[in-house]
């Protein structure tokens, strides 16, 4: 990583924390999150490195449990070998309503692909909704449709499509958590994409709210697509201006995570 990303994240992170502790900024919840994955594949395609980060910032409107919430990533992969690398970013918005059952609301992001000859965009708009069955137990859902476009070798092309994904969340422990999750992609021009993925997280400490967290995600891809194998480690800090302590309560009172996120049709 460059000093001048090291600096930029620094000040981000100070900048989090300052806000966090406003008392004007009571109802503001964030988190920072980076991360490590690598990604293979299975038909002799070779594995990659992929370092990145998040920002994410949730904040009250004041309007009966109504908020909004603005996220951003960065991810750089790098093939083994000295193969190349490829640049992913994102951002996305969103707007829900809060309830003690759960929650539901909408949401609209765009992600770019870009490096060694290859470009792609991703455009989406849709709806969530996350259902408090229990107090160890979230079910989620997400759906909605994009518009995507590649370049590859001075061609290029897009289509449009639509994405579906649930998730079981489970809490064995209040600062502990274990998660399921799905996501399909179909697209219009023809295939589909499918993400299977199992994560976990542990809060280390309610007074110093930072989480370690991992997981592993299997891609398969239509018409002879072949898959993707990708294994994942991160480090997580909370900012919650609510006043939540544990791992659970910082989840569900503060920003949105899966349910809420740009699909990963990239897969990084």
């Amino acid at each position: 990583m460059s000093l001048r990303a090291t600096i930029l994240g620094t000040v981000c992170v100070v900048a989090a924390a300052a806000f966090a502790a406003s008392p004007a900024l009571a109802d503001f919840n964030g988190t920072l999150q980076g991360d490590y994955s690598n990604l293979s594949s299975n038909q002799g395609g070779g594995s990659a490195n992929v370092w990145g980060g998040q920002g994410t910032g949730e904040f009250g409107l004041g309007m009966g449990g109504l908020s909004a919430q603005v996220d951003t990533g960065y991810h750089d992969a790098t093939a083994s070998g000295g193969g190349g690398s490829l640049n992913d970013w994102n951002i996305d918005g969103d707007l829900f309503w809060l309830g003690s059952m759960g929650r539901i609301g909408a949401a609209v992001g765009y992600q770019d692909l870009s490096g060694d000859g290859v470009s792609g965009h991703l455009t989406n708009y849709g709806g969530f909704a996350e259902w408090y069955a229990g107090h160890w137990l979230t079910i989620g859902v997400k759906g909605g449709g994009l518009d995507a476009s590649a370049g590859f070798g001075g061609g290029s092309g897009s289509s449009s499509g639509s994405y579906i994904g649930g998730e079981a969340l489970v809490y064995p422990m209040h600062d502990f958590a274990l998660s399921g999750t799905i996501d399909y992609f179909s697209i219009s021009s023809g295939g589909n994409l499918t993400n299977y993925g199992v994560n976990a997280e542990w809060l280390v400490s309610e007074t110093m709210p930072v989480s370690v967290y991992g997981g592993y995600t299997r891609t398969e891809i239509s018409d002879g697509g072949g898959g993707l194998n990708t294994w994942m480690i991160g480090v997580k800090l909370y900012l919650n201006g609510n006043g939540a302590t544990t791992l659970e309560d910082r989840q569900r009172s503060g920003t949105v995570g899966w349910a809420a996120q740009v699909p990963q049709i990239f897969n990084f």
